[in-house]
Order: C-alpha cells, then structure tokens, then sequence
C-alpha cells in the first residue's frame, strides 16, 4: 500500500511539474479605451491599466496550447487565462477566452467580449498600450 501511495504521489508531482511554465515575458499596460455597447447604447469607461505575461509550456507540453496569456489581479481581466490560437512571435499574436477574443500587436492589445442574455445584448472591448518589463 505504501508503495502504491508513493508511486501516485510520484506521478501527481511530475504531472504538475511538467505542466509549468519553461519561460514566461511579463508586459504592463496603460488602458486607452474600455467601451461597452448594450442594446444599442454606448458607454466610455475609465480606461484600467493592467499587466499580463505569456507562458511557454514548450514544445512538450500537456495543454493544448503552447502559449497562455495569464492576466494578473487588477482589473476587468484579473486572473483570467487565454489560450494563444496563433503565435507570430512575443510581437503579435492572437488568443481566446472562449467567447472572448484578444489580438496584439507591437505593443497595441485589443480585447473583445459580445454577452446576451433574455434582456441584453453587448460587446466590450478595450484597448491599450503595453510595454514588455
């Protein structure tokens, strides 16, 4: 029993290991715009500043994605964690949320969320400046 208790903790462990990260960019950002428009009407937020940093699982890795953008603990996206579906390198590259939709480009970030529900129909979006730190 002993044994079969060590093995299983071995492997949980190296599951864990595996999945961390190989390599990780960290980038600040200076909110422009947060804009929502719901059944027809548009609303200019003040514009949140925030950070977020892509991950590299490598080339062997255990997700689906290699690459995750993984916000941090301020904001409108705080702790929230995107899968990069196409990858041009650190300067441009584009990920989802499910719904949700994130483009970067050189420092320029665009963010995009429609939502409906029986009452309401919307879009967020917001954009930024980002500086890789």
């Amino acid at each position: 029993m002993v044994g079969m208790t060590r093995a299983l903790f071995t492997a949980f462990f190296f599951s864990l290991v595996s999945q961390a990260a190989i390599g990780s960019s960290v980038f600040y950002c200076s909110g422009n715009n947060t804009t929502v428009i719901e059944n027809g009407k548009l609303t200019n937020y003040t514009p949140e500043n925030f950070k977020f940093s892509i991950d590299d699982f490598g080339e062997e890795k255990l997700t689906v994605h290699r690459y995750q953008i993984r916000f941090g603990s301020d904001g409108y996206l705080a702790n929230q964690i995107a899968s990069v579906t196409i990858w041009r390198g650190e300067e441009t590259w584009f990920a989802d949320m499910g719904v949700a939709t994130i483009a970067f480009n050189k420092g320029s970030f665009g963010f995009t969320v429609p939502y409906a529900n029986e009452k309401t129909i919307g879009v967020r979006v917001i954009t930024a400046n980002c500086d890789k730190f």
